[in-house]
């Protein structure tokens, strides 16, 4: 997510984190991913959406490794 400006559209931002524009839109509504509105507009800022997308690793990876074993 290489990108110099500061904030993205709703549009660019579901590009640029491979899902679609009616995702966004859910976790928008949901306040699962971080956005800024403005007036009409939202935004997501490049900063906090990388945080973001670290964190949800991050969570992944603690979840995979507490698997619970199988008891054969």
């Amino acid at each position: 997510m290489e990108s110099k400006r500061l904030a993205l559209r709703p549009r660019e931002a579901a590009r640029e984190l491979g899902i679609c524009g009616r995702t966004l839109w859910t976790w928008t509504k949901e306040g699962r991913i971080p956005h800024v509105r403005m007036g009409k507009t939202i935004l997501y800022p490049v900063s906090e959406l990388q945080a973001w997308l670290a964190q949800q690793a991050a969570a992944n990876v603690r979840l995979e490794n507490a698997e619970v074993p199988s008891n054969e």
